[in-house]
């Protein structure tokens, strides 16, 4: 979905639940990361990420269960946005 209220474009995007049923650790990788076996659902329940593109990059979070949801490097989305070489 794009809302062209303004000359940037702003993308709402979807990133939807899972559950995990089972999760087996059954290896390490030559990086040192683990190889696991597991079993996911997917939920009908998303959160929405709304993208606009800014001179910086900035991260907020609201909504109901958004009280204690970490803006710092210990979120998925700024550790990500880093390895793109962006901050947040």
């Amino acid at each position: 979905m794009s809302d062209r209220t303004s000359d940037a474009v702003t993308d709402v995007l979807a990133a939807p639940a899972k559950l995990t049923w089972s999760l087996r650790v059954v290896g390490v990788r030559d990086d040192g990361y683990h190889l696991i076996d597991s079993e996911m659902l997917t939920l009908d329940l998303a959160d929405s990420l709304t993208v606009t593109p800014a001179g910086e990059t900035t991260l907020s979070v609201s909504g109901p269960f958004a009280a204690g949801v970490p803006t710092d490097g210990s979120n998925l989305v700024v550790r990500a946005l880093g390895i793109v070489g962006r901050t947040a």
